[in-house]
């Protein structure tokens, strides 16, 4: 995602240096309590975030998408890959620390893991079985992979194949696709789906996540900003004189279970700097008593941290996408203008084994009375450049050290990419998509 590529050698040091430790807890855990399935984040959050999320894949495929093409070389893989069959098998590693768990032997967890060998199958097995495979469970609207509130998508039958399901922890989710959102923690659970047609069989396992439902009932209405107070013993400032920042609660029965930027929070590292039209600001430490655990809880805390991100009340921030490596997990924010896509955004990151998050912003400074409604239209500059119709964008971007509305994409018939001012139509860019 091009906007999120200023942060990418930041969030890649911190990772290096985030360390994952082991829970030392069983796989077979105790069932939690359980309330009712939880609306979406769509409901839930402000307006001022869209859960139009897209999914990000938790499996590691080791297969291709096609019986022909997923016949391997036995001599290049791993022993232990092998079961007693000659077949490869499939089991569970952890994200963060490598453990190795059977498929038999895993329930649920507050951990990620992810399948190995996720697609078994036999020699002629039809190539549409592999399609079913990755393409079901269907997510409800605002769900998706690392973040499920509503009952799966989980047929019995699609066109000619029938499908057995079977769910590694049924208090959660049963096979017919009905989800127990878990109170305490958010879980990751395995399911896997047989899927036969004729006699030939494709295993498909995937894991997924089910967010609890602890703040589900929380909104940003009920987010209270209380007065500004300033202590600077508490916190590392670079190149800044001063800072207010925000101390929000929520209206709960213990309101001070879920605070943010309090003395007792510890230490936060904030950093604040100008790169050209973009602010970015970055805080590094136990930015909340709470460890965020679902895309409503990141709504909310991104919301409450809009003083201290720098944003101003024209910055619309909408969710964006939810991803995980190595046991961590990142939430990322887009910034609008006028319902027009910027080129800055905000992620917030949250380690697996680590009570600190990292939050980053780069937020480009739009100027009063930026006018965002283009002079210039999309089938001028496609007729004009000779553009993709599908590949054309508008968007809010620096160039030059100038803030443009541009019309941007791929030349027909050419590697390049051009950059059009969408007032008056002059070309401002024009980039190569030629890889050496």
């Amino acid at each position: 995602m091009k906007r999120m590529k200023s942060c990418y050698f930041v969030l890649a040091a911190m990772l290096a240096f985030s360390g994952c430790s082991p829970k030392n807890e069983d796989s077979k855990v105790s069932q939690a309590s359980v309330s009712e399935t939880t609306e979406t984040v769509e409901k839930s959050a402000s307006e001022e975030f869209s859960t139009e999320a897209e999914e990000t894949v938790m499996t590691m495929d080791t297969t291709s998408s096609s019986a022909s093409e997923a016949e391997d070389d036995s001599g290049m893989i791993d022993k232990k890959e092998i079961d007693q069959t000659g077949e490869k098998r499939a089991y569970l590693k952890n994200a963060c620390t490598d453990e190795i768990i059977e498929i038999d032997d895993f329930t649920s967890s507050t951990n990620s893991y992810f399948v190995m060998n996720n697609f078994q199958y036999d020699n002629n097995a039809w190539s549409e079985a592999f399609d079913i495979g990755r393409d079901y469970p269907k997510y409800a609207e605002g769900d998706d992979l690392l973040n499920i509130t509503k009952d799966l998508d989980m047929p019995a039958k699609v066109d000619d194949f029938t499908v057995i399901w079977e769910s590694s922890d049924e208090t959660i989710i049963q096979p017919d696709g009905t989800v127990t959102c878990p109170h305490d923690h958010s879980r990751y659970v395995l399911l896997t789906a047989i899927i036969t047609k004729e006699n030939r069989t494709v295993i498909s396992r995937k894991v997924v996540r089910v967010a609890r439902d602890t703040y589900a009932d929380v909104t940003t209405d009920k987010i209270l900003r209380a007065d500004m107070y300033h202590d600077p013993a508490a916190f590392q400032y670079e190149g800044i004189d001063e800072s207010f920042i925000g101390h929000w609660f929520y209206e709960l029965e213990d309101p001070e279970q879920f605070y943010l930027f309090d003395n007792a929070a510890g230490r936060i590292y904030f950093t604040d700097e100008m790169r050209g039209k973009t602010r970015q600001i970055q805080l590094d430490g136990i930015l909340s008593e709470v460890h965020i655990e679902t895309i409503n809880e990141a709504c909310l805390q991104v919301y409450a941290s809009r003083k201290a991100l720098g944003l101003q009340d024209w910055c619309e921030l909408r969710y964006d996408r939810v991803s995980s490596g190595l046991g961590d997990i990142a939430y990322d924010f887009a910034q609008y203008y006028q319902d027009v896509p910027v080129h800055g955004g905000v992620r917030l990151m949250i380690y697996d084994e680590n009570p600190n998050q990292f939050m980053n912003s780069w937020l480009l400074q739009i100027p009063e009375g930026f006018d965002a409604n283009p002079k210039f239209s999309k089938d001028e500059a496609m007729q004009k450049y000779d553009l993709y119709e599908d590949k054309i964008t508008l968007e809010i971007l620096e160039l030059n050290n100038e803030i443009h509305l541009i019309w941007n994409g791929y030349v027909k018939n050419k590697m390049e990419y051009v950059y059009i001012d969408a007032q008056t139509g002059e070309e401002l860019q024009r980039d190569s998509t030629f890889v050496t």
